[in-house]
């Protein structure tokens, strides 16, 4: 998934680039682990370019699992922030999940909403992974400017209104800016849960080495 889609652009910004690496190291006959290749860059070109190199490319669209409702994640900051979710029901019932925007200072809070894009429900990571980030390279950044008041809530994802089945997934990814200190949260809750009742519900538990925002039994296992 890139952004570059002029043929000088993929030639030079792409091609070129993953080539350069030739300049520092000799990969003839070597072992090469390509991480997070999304479209085959670096890997696929040093392929071409050296083909003794024996490269495995890697990459994940894994959602993490969703065990039951609770609240997924939830952080404060100020400035330039993205908020992403990607996740999958895990359960045997239908789940909804909500990103939110919270002000829990003691003034107003005004942001402003820029690039969206968002995805499913569906059983196919990479399909929602892709529809996500197309849908948000290809918008315009939305411009809407939001207020709230002491500890008011603002949902993020309203057009998402569709509960998400067993074994289905959605994605979502907003750009905020906001210089005041705005709280950001992503809840898992029963299709008859109210989104402003987010902080009732219980923590899910993290789990180390993995980022903010990861939980216990949330992530698949590459062998």
């Amino acid at each position: 998934l890139t952004a570059i889609r002029d043929h000088e652009g993929v030639a030079r910004l792409h091609m070129l680039d993953s080539a350069a690496l030739l300049q520092y190291r000799d990969f003839a006959e070597k072992t090469l682990l390509d991480v997070g290749t999304g479209a085959g860059f670096p890997g696929m070109v040093l392929k071409i370019l050296v083909p003794s190199l024996d490269v495995t490319l890697l990459d994940s669209n894994s959602p993490e699992k969703v065990n039951g409702p609770g609240l997924l994640y939830k952080d404060t900051a100020t400035g330039n922030l993205a908020v992403h979710y990607h996740h999958l029901n895990n359960t045997a019932g239908e789940l909804k999940f909500y990103m939110i925007a919270h002000n829990e200072t003691e003034a107003p809070i005004t942001f402003t909403i820029g690039k969206m894009g968002f995805a499913g429900p569906s059983q196919d990571p990479m399909q929602v992974g892709y529809i996500e980030n197309q849908s948000y390279l290809g918008s315009q950044p939305l411009g809407r400017t939001v207020t709230l008041q002491p500890g008011e809530k603002y949902l993020l994802n309203a057009d998402q209104k569709t509960a998400v089945k067993p074994a289905y997934l959605q994605s979502g990814l907003v750009d905020i800016y906001t210089e005041g200190q705005l709280t950001l949260a992503v809840a898992a809750m029963y299709p008859d849960g109210n989104f402003r009742n987010y902080t009732n519900l219980q923590p899910v538990n993290s789990v180390g080495p993995q980022t903010r925002g990861s939980y216990q039994k949330a992530a698949y296992d590459i062998n």
